[in-house]
């Protein structure tokens, strides 16, 4: 059952994205993120839950969540936030649902803008909206040097994909934030 977010959630739609996530990275070979500082959880969920209730959905069976998704609008633009399901779950077709509630909250944004995985799964799903994908990334590094990805903050994500998907053309453009890479990128060096 697809129902709106409620304080009494938030711990266990915190647990239930941790163990999507870290379920994620492992089946990519990666070690998982940190878990972050439990001080910091409340707000990360509350916040949206009293700025853009209608944005704040969870998937529940028999008394556990099973899924959890958060939209936000600001200034016209729709932006996707969370979008988790437990892995037990996931293909059932709970992210989708989740993800559709979160879409009617933003059916009148002018501009919409998503941070995703490369979870071919997710994409899709995007896709299916309407949404288009144009990749972003930052790189560091040298003239004449290797490029070394960064960890942008989120700060400079929102500014370069809310200044990407606005500019785009297109009904609903859609900005991809990839945070890990294979191999670093190397730029030849410049010839004087």
């Amino acid at each position: 059952m697809i129902r709106p977010m409620r304080e009494e959630d938030v711990d266990a739609a915190h647990e239930l994205t941790v163990t999507a996530f870290d379920h994620y990275s492992r089946s990519r070979g990666e070690e998982p993120e940190p878990v972050p500082d439990a001080s910091t959880v409340p707000p990360r969920y509350l916040h949206p839950l009293r700025t853009d209730p209608g944005g704040c959905w969870v998937a529940e069976e028999d008394g556990r969540l099973t899924g959890c998704a958060i939209a936000l609008v600001r200034e016209g633009v729709w932006g996707l936030s969370l979008l988790a399901v437990h892995p037990d779950r996931q293909s059932a077709g709970i992210g989708r649902e989740l993800l559709q509630a979160t879409w009617r909250y933003g059916a009148d944004a002018r501009g919409w803008i998503i941070m995703a995985s490369g979870d071919p799964r997710a994409l899709r799903s995007y896709a299916r909206l309407g949404l288009t994908g144009h990749p972003v990334f930052i790189a560091e590094g040298y003239r004449g040097g290797p490029l070394r990805p960064s960890r942008p903050t989120i700060d400079e994500i929102t500014r370069l994909m809310l200044a990407n998907s606005l500019s785009m053309e297109g009904p609903r453009p859609l900005s991809v934030v990839r945070d890990t890479y294979e191999k670093p990128a190397t730029v030849p060096p410049r010839k004087p």
